[in-house]
């Protein structure tokens, strides 16, 4: 089980913190439709996609009908979702608002609240499901994840696109505030404000530290408190540890400060032992008596065994309240 205290803008336990607002825990004992993965897409030549068995008895009109069932009936992905509001008009899009609040974790030392926003869209032959994370204007889309319909036999093709837009939200929120704590800082700290660094850009900002410090002289208190606390390693000019997820299975983190930036910086390897290529980075940054942090996954389009194996049970969730 996962005991660190810094931001996880991934965990897959928080409604839209793993690779998406969606990919949780869906019902077991529902339906679920084989898709295979990393297979050559029929709708877009030379890309990769999910794809899934025939579904019979499947029409695309029928299919279509059944999406927008499961967008205004699915039942809440998990214990932390306190409510869901579905507004819009089909022909423009339905808006889903999920409110969350979680609390009591190892991994977190606060209790942590906010809104997640999606919006799903039928274009042509093709489902959207767009995530915006906490923006609830819908002007940052952070992750998009297409279903696209094949007739004769009726099948879908699947894809999950991460746009690398950068985060600023209410788990980062949370995981500032419980480093914070962690040293003995008691500030409340607040999600997608300008950015005090870089005006113009978002990120989480804490309240006054009560005096001045440089990201250095942050970095002298947090880097002890890691080794000692949170039991990181030393390597070299870095601090490494296997956070672990959740669910199991290994989250590789490196986290190390960069003195020519100015920048605390953690990267997220999620299980790649080898720390080849961060899925996300988080920085920290100290702007007079203040921390800022923000988050940048990394850009990438989706159609892995994991993908695979969620949209199975998202589309046998679908068919399920779709036919019911």
């Amino acid at each position: 089980k996962s005991n660190s205290v810094l931001p996880h803008p991934h965990h897959p336990h928080l409604p839209g913190v793993s690779r998406s607002p969606i990919m949780l825990s869906w019902l077991s004992g529902s339906t679920t439709i084989p898709f295979t993965a990393d297979v050559e897409s029929v709708s877009k030549p030379g890309t990769k996609c999910c794809s899934s068995d025939p579904i019979e008895d499947m029409t695309p009109e029928k299919f279509t009908d059944y999406f927008w069932k499961w967008v205004e009936k699915k039942p809440p992905a998990n214990s932390y979702v306190t409510d869901t509001k579905v507004t819009g008009e089909k022909a423009t899009g339905l808006v889903e608002e999920i409110s969350f609040e979680v609390s009591g974790l190892a991994s977190f030392l606060v209790t942590m609240k906010g809104q997640f926003f999606n919006k799903y869209k039928v274009e042509g032959d093709k489902l959207l499901l767009e995530m915006y994370l906490s923006d609830s204007k819908l002007s940052t889309l952070h992750e998009v994840r297409t279903f696209t319909m094949l007739k004769e036999p009726f099948r879908l093709e699947v894809i999950h696109e991460n746009k690398g837009a950068r985060k600023s939200g209410p788990v980062l929120k949370g995981g500032l505030e419980s480093t914070l704590k962690g040293l003995g800082i008691d500030v409340t700290c607040e999600a997608d404000v300008d950015s005090p660094g870089e005006p113009g850009k978002q990120s989480v900002v804490s309240g006054s530290l009560g005096k001045e410090m440089t990201t250095e002289e942050f970095w002298g208190k947090m880097e002890p408190w890691l080794v000692g606390e949170q039991s990181y390693e030393k390597q070299g000019d870095a601090l490494v540890k296997d956070e672990g997820g959740i669910f199991g299975g290994s989250s590789f983190v490196t986290i190390s400060f960069d003195k020519a930036q100015d920048l605390i910086v953690k990267k997220d390897f999620g299980p790649d032992a080898d720390k080849k290529e961060a899925l996300i980075t988080t920085y920290f940054r100290l702007v007079k008596d203040r921390v800022e942090s923000w988050g940048v996954p990394k850009a990438s389009i989706g159609s892995d065994q994991a993908l695979a194996d969620d949209v199975g049970k998202m589309v046998g969730q679908m068919i399920d309240i779709g036919s019911a």
